[in-house]
């Protein structure tokens, strides 16, 4: 686990493995986590509400989906994340 900040740091958690992290919200509210980050860039793919279902049914697609890529301010990144999602952030 690392440092997350939250409006209230119980309601996410994150661990780091290599270049990848990967960040949970843990209540039925979106919220949005700031992360420290090294890197200028992160490649980032959303397990949530949206794509959980199709996820499940075609895990393959959905591990080589396009993902997006969010930008480091000051080694922090901002991730806004729905109800129970994860997120999966990778240093490109």
């Amino acid at each position: 686990a690392f440092p997350l900040s939250a409006d209230d740091p119980r309601r996410a958690a994150g661990v780091r493995v290599g270049p990848l992290t990967l960040i949970a919200n843990l209540t039925h509210q979106p919220i949005t986590v700031t992360v420290p980050f090294t890197g200028t860039t992160a490649h980032a793919r959303f397990l949530d509400e949206r794509n959980v279902v199709e996820a499940c049914a075609r895990p393959g697609p959905f591990l080589i989906s396009a993902g997006t890529y969010l930008l480091s301010e000051q080694g922090r990144i901002n991730v806004s994340l729905l109800p129970y999602a994860v997120a999966c952030l990778k240093e490109p």
